[in-house]
């Protein structure tokens, strides 16, 4: 039998989690990957969420809300480049400029065409 109190240690975790979470990319710096790796090892709290997330069911639901994918840290890299450039640099968008502060790569094709929308959109606004 369990002696652990998963509904009690749920909470306790979630609130931890939460806190980390709000705080992990304040800054003007460029943005920070957050995955769940980041988050168990810098709460030391890696093993309980690699071994026994399935029973912390408002933990996992919440790290599933803000847990990010490359991709989609890429894309938040870009959208922080073009506004660095555009706030504190000399505000020149060009995609090469943009790469290069976001740390992305321009040789896949698919990078170099969300860059050029991303400062599309930012323009537009």
């Amino acid at each position: 039998k369990s002696t652990v109190d998963w509904n009690k240690r749920d909470y306790e975790i979630l609130e931890m989690v939460k806190s980390f979470v709000e705080n992990f990319n304040k800054g003007d710096e460029r943005p920070k990957w957050i995955n769940l790796n980041i988050i168990g090892k810098s709460l030391n709290i890696y093993t309980v969420l690699q071994k026994h997330l399935d029973r912390l069911p408002n933990t996992m639901k919440y790290l599933s809300d803000v847990i990010e994918s490359r991709d989609e840290h890429r894309i938040q890299k870009i959208r922080w480049a073009i506004n660095f450039i555009v706030e504190k640099d000399d505000g020149k968008l060009n995609m090469t400029r943009v790469a290069l502060k976001a740390g992305v790569s321009v040789k896949e094709a698919k990078w170099k065409n969300i860059i050029v929308e991303e400062i599309k959109n930012y323009r537009q606004q």
